[in-house]
């Protein structure tokens, strides 16, 4: 390291080491014998800063310079917008799965009104006695494949009044032959009851394992002569959600129940 140091004769600039101050040089130019101050213009080398050492040696009279956090609190926010945004997504989801808005539908020949958890549309099929079947159906294809339908026909040559016996068997065999049809699984509960004053018997079915299970409830309903079949299926459906429930008990028939005829005991 040097520093700068000017001739006092010939005023020439000179270059001379650190560690000449305050000793005698000669000048390269005039070849003036002079002493050079022992304080020079120059800063003695342990107080320049150099690339080898940081620079914060030779600023530490100065106060730290604060570091900004933008981009870390950037990032905070984004990740906070983004699991915020999927919470509501997937709560929102989850709503629309589990609280389908129900829609009342009449049928085109008024025999029938119930409440589907969608949109319905007619389809006619042929039981296996080969009489004409015509029916009404809501699917719910993103939701567990669930299927929601309707379905009636007349019985031939039916008395205007039955006995209890011959209503149950009647019933039982239509639960039979759509239980074939529907392929549903295991048998899990069967009981008979009423539904809007005609006699009925719901099943509830079951098919696959404990983590992929298909439920299946149907009941069948006779109503005079005329079979009513209401049928809901589903990945994990159970008769205990709402809206199985609701669409069971909003099943209205224009049918007026007549006296059932009793058994003679």
């Amino acid at each position: 390291m040097t520093d700068p140091v000017t001739c006092p004769n010939c005023r020439d600039p000179l270059d001379v080491p650190f560690e000449f101050r305050g000793r005698s040089v000669k000048c390269a130019t005039c070849q003036t014998v002079f002493t050079v101050p022992a304080q020079s213009l120059g800063e003695p080398p342990l107080a320049r800063p150099s690339r080898s050492r940081p620079r914060e040696e030779f600023d530490a009279d100065r106060p730290p310079r604060k570091r900004s956090n933008g981009v870390v609190w950037f990032l905070l926010a984004a990740t906070l917008l983004i699991a915020g945004g999927t919470s509501a997504l997937c709560a929102g989801v989850t709503i629309w799965m589990y609280n389908p808005p129900m829609q009342v539908h009449k049928s085109e020949e008024g025999k029938f009104q119930v409440e589907f958890p969608d949109e319905p549309v007619p389809f006619s099929q042929t039981s296996e006695k080969g009489v004409p079947v015509k029916g009404v159906e809501a699917r719910r294809e993103e939701v567990g494949q669930m299927r929601f339908f309707v379905k009636y026909y007349d019985l031939p040559k039916m008395p205007k009044a039955i006995k209890e016996s011959d209503a149950e068997a009647i019933l039982t065999d239509a639960l039979r032959a759509e239980i074939a049809q529907l392929a549903a699984g295991t048998e899990l509960q069967r009981e008979a009851k009423t539904h809007a004053g005609f006699p009925c018997i719901d099943v509830h079915l079951e098919q696959g394992n404990q983590i992929m299970k298909r439920g299946t409830v149907v009941r069948i309903i006779l109503a005079g002569s005329r079979i009513y079949i209401l049928g809901a299926q589903g990945q994990n459906l159970i008769p205990e959600l709402w809206y199985v429930q609701r669409f069971f008990i909003s099943f209205q028939p224009s049918d007026k129940p007549k006296p059932a005829k009793k058994t003679d005991e």
